[in-house]
């Protein structure tokens, strides 16, 4: 994208999935804090070796209950049909940890293999895992605490977001709710995912948020934008730079 740019001498409009700039933290949280992949199905660490059997292991009705970060959005009924079955499974799961009540069947539902090039179904298996009798304990348990409470506090939550908001212009928006997600995390984890996250801002691009303000539906917005100004009789009118600009 950049190379275009270099080569028509203008700036271009950079629309960059924010699905899978939302699992790069994630998958660099999972290396630092367990090992890094061993290949394109499996993870080295002592809590990923447990993933492809997560669903296998007994469940603990005792498990601790994870309420970190904003609850997830809720979803219309144009968007739950058109949720994948790891989506909708990872929804109703993520709930499920939030208020500390499995509801009964739904460790029975079915999750996709390991796939480090589709980190959905991982999520999936470490939140089954966390559920279950697993084992862990000290270091192994408290980083997959750590790992769980950025999957219930920010990972998820961006990932629904973004489902339910999707227009491009939405973009620097989600990152602004990523960055307040991001607070309720510890500092070990920030440490990790931060440097990710600033690499992954596309839409912080002074064009993006530009645009994103001339077609907001804040009055304000727009007149920051410079995409209003006062007109005749105290009426506001587009003004004929933003016009071309959207052009």
């Amino acid at each position: 994208m950049r190379k275009l740019e270099l080569h028509l001498g203008r700036k271009l409009v950079w629309l960059v999935c924010n699905l899978h700039t939302g699992e790069l933290p994630l998958r660099h949280l999972i290396v630092g804090l367990d090992g890094p992949t061993l290949s394109d199905k499996q993870l080295s660490g002592p809590i990923g070796k447990l993933l492809e059997s997560a669903t296998d292991f007994e469940i603990n009705p005792n498990f601790t209950r994870i309420s970190v970060g904003p609850p997830l959005i809720k979803l219309l009924d144009k968007v739950i049909q058109d949720l994948s079955t790891d989506q909708h499974y990872g929804y109703k799961f993520v709930c499920a940890v939030r208020d500390g009540v499995l509801p009964a069947g739904l460790a029975l539902l079915e999750i996709g293999p390991v796939n480090n090039s589709r980190w959905l179904t991982t999520v999936n298996r470490l939140l089954r895992l966390w559920v279950s009798k697993h084992g862990l304990e000290g270091k192994n348990l408290k980083n997959l605490h750590c790992i769980l409470e950025f999957i219930i506090g920010v990972y998820y939550p961006c990932w629904f977001n973004v489902k339910v908001k999707h227009s491009w212009i939405e973009g620097p928006r989600h990152i602004l709710f990523q960055l307040d997600c991001l607070k309720s995390q510890r500092k070990e984890v920030l440490d990790i995912v931060m440097p990710t996250v600033k690499r992954s801002v596309w839409y912080a691009h002074s064009e993006a948020i530009l645009q994103t303000m001339l077609l907001s539906e804040d009055q304000k917005e727009r007149i920051w934008g410079g995409g209003e100004t006062p007109g005749h009789q105290g009426r506001w009118e587009p003004r004929c730079s933003a016009r071309r600009l959207l052009c």
